[in-house]
């Protein structure tokens, strides 16, 4: 705790030595938001927001359990937890990483397995799921995903509540006609719109 003081009182010093600089005000709110954006970024109570998501998950009756947590300096690491929804096990993954950088955050999942009871619509492994969220785009989440499916690209837009997932399938996924069924077939592969 005494090193967070002696750095906040060093970075409060040299603040103020700024104001004594003969640079023009635009400089100034553009180095005021980037010190404010980094103690945002470094500084927020990590665990006490992913406990907010987490609560808003449940909301959608998606639960996330027995998982370990872990602080990083511009994020969190979940690891070894449970996903389920709507009281129904979907599975269970190795690592998710939530990271925020200045103008950027990326949820990752690595290594999910989905439930055997799921296997005649979806390949269990998934290797990797990545949603990103920029400020420059603030209206949508892009999605990106790889596994024994193949490839999926998409987005969510908030204002819509308009997903569209663009499937690549796998000769595996290609055998799961219940799943494909629910897309549109396109030259490229299929794609999913709700």
């Amino acid at each position: 705790m005494d090193n967070i003081k002696a750095i906040l009182s060093l970075v409060a010093s040299r603040i103020k030595g700024l104001e004594s600089l003969q640079i023009g005000s635009g400089v100034k709110l553009l180095i005021y938001s980037f010190l404010t954006l980094f103690f945002i970024v470094f500084l927020s109570p990590k665990k006490q927001l992913y406990f907010y998501l987490e609560e808003k998950l449940q909301t959608n009756n998606i639960i996330i359990y027995q998982e370990k947590i872990e602080s990083l300096n511009t994020g969190i690491w979940l690891k070894d937890g449970l996903v389920s929804y709507d009281k129904i096990f979907i599975g269970l993954f190795s690592d998710i990483t939530i990271n925020t950088y200045y103008f950027k955050t990326n949820l990752i999942v690595h290594s999910f397995l989905i439930d055997k009871d799921f296997e005649t619509f979806v390949p269990s492994q998934v290797e990797k799921i990545e949603l990103s969220h920029s400020f420059l785009s603030p209206l949508n989440v892009l999605i990106e995903a790889k596994g024994e499916f193949g490839e999926l690209t998409g987005s969510y837009d908030f204002i819509s509540s308009k997903l569209t997932l663009n499937l690549k399938p796998s000769d595996i996924m290609k055998t799961k006609k219940a799943s494909l069924k629910l897309m549109t077939k396109t030259k490229d592969g299929y794609i999913y719109e709700k």
